[in-house]
């Protein structure tokens, strides 16, 4: 026989050996019950706190990721201005050089305009010249006929 204790009324009673193991088979399946439920508790817990975790984990790299794209985003579009800027200085180039390269030519053909223009009062002058030399001799001879008949 084993003597069990009330924990209210702090009585002690005597059972046989099969309601003792009865009773201690309650109280270890109740306890059992209590832990596989802490456990349950616990692992859900466990599981919770993994997959936080991993969201953070998850956040943390794609927060990366996404910082690295706009560096990646932000040097490219600073190539692009710096060739875009680059292309623009050079077209700029190119149209002083040919507005140089026109100006230098229109100039040219300036000169060689005035050059012409100079030769053409030239040749003018000595036609003239020699117009008013033939006319000056023919005044001469018609005089010199003129006088001879006279």
């Amino acid at each position: 026989m084993n003597k069990i204790v009330c924990p209210h009324c702090h009585n002690t009673f005597e059972i046989d050996n099969q309601d003792y193991a009865a009773i201690l088979n309650q109280v270890r399946d109740k306890e059992f019950e209590k832990q596989v439920k802490l456990n349950d508790e616990r692992k859900e817990k466990e599981k919770e706190a993994a997959l936080e975790l991993l969201q953070v984990k998850m956040n943390n790299e794609k927060a990366l990721t996404l910082k690295e794209k706009d560096n990646e985003i932000k040097k490219l579009q600073d190539t692009l201005k710096s060739i875009e800027q680059e292309s623009e200085s050079k077209i700029t180039k190119i149209k002083l050089e040919e507005q140089t390269s026109a100006l230098e030519e229109a100039s040219k053909l300036k000169l060689k305009i005035a050059q012409l223009e100079q030769e053409i009062k030239l040749q003018d002058m000595q036609k003239e010249s020699t117009l008013n030399k033939v006319s000056s001799q023919k005044d001469e001879e018609i005089n010199s006929l003129k006088n001879t008949i006279f």
